[in-house]
Order: structure tokens, then sequence, then C-alpha cells
């Protein structure tokens, strides 16, 4: 990669590639052409890039008509600014299961940007989409691979990555996680750019005698059932999330794996389709008969 490079050019490029080889890759953005680093697609594939304006809403639901049409679209998006689209993510897209790739650009925290682009909320709201996937890349390398494992997606994908440049060359692993061990009994979990601190920390800690684990997610969501085992025979387990912390990473972990001592029961990962209320309570044991059954049983 050149000095000149950023994550938002290294996709920009990588798109151009899948493009040359795929006649359906196409790429749609809502006026920010230059920041989602789409200019060199835009003039070279013209029939196949849409710059929608600043219709943001728009672009999900264009890229949805995209994909139900056989076309495999990438929506090239600020973090910030796909926050208008949560209404056309779930029901143009998601409720279909259709195949958009959301490439969500200005992930995390962006500086000089200011509040109003701080990219701080897509994992909290994407996780609670039914079907969809999230990504983080820490490196130039991992969003090259998660990019071109899109190929064959049959539902929606999000990919989500930092304003700048790479802090630490990570070479792409297609696992849900990967773990940087030193046999230590503490865990350190992450993901996306600060995975650089995290591995700096850690040789920091074990400079001080301190083993430390670092568990570095490559698939944010869903989260892993393995990942939910393997954190169970730590002794402490420590989360940094560039994000908010209602609805974030760290909270689905830790609400998963403390169901040994809890028992939740809500709507999880579906959408609930057209039936009797009273009937669809029941379903998702939300009702009094449920509620007794799954108590006494327990007790």
């Amino acid at each position: 990669m050149s000095a000149g490079e950023n994550f938002s050019t290294v996709c920009g490029k990588t798109l151009c590639k899948m493009a040359e080889q795929d006649k359906t890759v196409c790429a749609i953005t809502a006026a920010m052409t230059t920041g989602t680093g789409l200019e060199e697609f835009s003039k070279r594939f013209g029939d196949r890039f849409f710059d929608v304006g600043i219709a943001e809403e728009y672009a999900a639901t264009f890229a949805s008509g995209l994909a139900a049409g056989g076309m495999r679209p990438y929506f090239a998006v600020y973090s910030s600014f796909l926050q208008r689209t949560y209404d056309e993510v779930i029901h143009d897209c998601a409720i279909a299961k259709l195949p958009v790739c959301f490439l969500i650009d200005r992930a995390g925290i962006v500086g000089d940007d200011g509040e109003t682009h701080q990219g701080l909320f897509d994992v909290a709201f994407m996780s609670t989409v039914p079907g969809m996937t999230v990504y983080s890349p820490a490196s130039y390398s991992e969003l090259e691979g998660c990019l071109y494992n899109t190929s064959n997606i049959k539902t929606p994908l999000a990919i989500r990555y930092p304003r700048g440049k790479e802090e630490y060359p990570f070479r792409y692993d297609s696992s849900d996680y990967t773990v940087f061990s030193n046999n230590g009994k503490i865990a350190i979990i992450t993901y996306g750019i600060i995975s650089s601190e995290a591995l700096k920390a850690q040789k920091m800690l074990m400079d001080k005698g301190i083993k430390v684990d670092l568990i570095k997610l490559n698939k944010v969501y869903p989260i892993s059932n393995n990942l939910i085992q393997d954190i169970s025979d730590y002794d402490k387990v420590y989360f940094f999330e560039e994000g908010m912390l209602r609805g974030g990473i760290s909270e689905h972990i830790v609400s998963r794996a403390a169901l040994k001592h809890y028992t939740i029961k809500a709507i999880d990962n579906s959408f609930v389709s057209a039936a009797d209320i009273k009937a669809a309570r029941a379903k998702y044991s939300l009702d009094k008969d449920s509620m007794f059954k799954i108590i006494a049983g327990e007790n």
C-alpha cells in the first residue's frame, strides 16, 4: 500500500478489482463519493455507480432494489449518516433477506469532524437487525478479505472501518475471532482499529509480568457460541469497545454469558409474523402460561 492509502481508498480500490471480475458489482453513496474512496470506481464503472445525493434513506432502499434484481450492491456511507436509514435497513432490506453490503466508513471516534460525525452507534443498532452480520476490520488486509468474502452473501452484511490509516497490519483471518495468547487467566476482548492499542497494552502488561490473552473479534455480530464458552475459562475479562456501551457488543456478550444464572425471554433476532397477539405472545413465551411453565420447571 502507498503512503497515501487509508481505509476508504483501500475499500474503493478493492471494489474496483471486484467490479472488473463481476459485472453485478455496483457501488452506491449519498454525496460522499470522495470521502468514501469511490472516485476511481465512479470513473471506471460509471454505469454501475450511483451517487443519490444527500438521501441516505433512498440509497438503502435503492440498494435493496438492486439486490432484488440480481445485482451486488455496496452502499458506502459514513457511520453517523447510516443512522438515518435504520427504517430502510429493516423494512426494505432485512425483512426480505436481501444481500446488500453496507460499507460503514468513519466507524468509531473520528476526531476533529466533531459530534455529528462520531461513528459510535452503528454496532448497537445494526446488531438489533435480524439476519444482519457485522464485521469490523482492523487493517487493510482484513478489509480486503472481508470485501472479497462477500461474493456469496445471501443476507444483509455490514463492514465497518475507521477514518484514516491502519495502525497494525493484522493479517486477514476468516474465523470469528483470533486469540493472541500468553496463557493468561485474564482476557481483553475488543475489535476494530483499537485492537492495535490492545496489542500494545498486552505487551506492556507482559513486561510487568502480567499474562493477558487478547481476544480480537473478527466477526463482531452474531456472537460465536464458541466465544461464550472460551471466555468462561478466564478469571477476569476486560472489554474495550469504541462504541456505545448500551446495546454494544460487550453487553451482548455479558448477557449471553450470564444466561446460566439468568433466564431471559425476548424477541431474539427474528421478525414477528402477522398473528393473533395472544398467539404471538405464546410463541415467544411472553404469556402467563409460558411464564408459569418456565419458572415452575426451573424450581
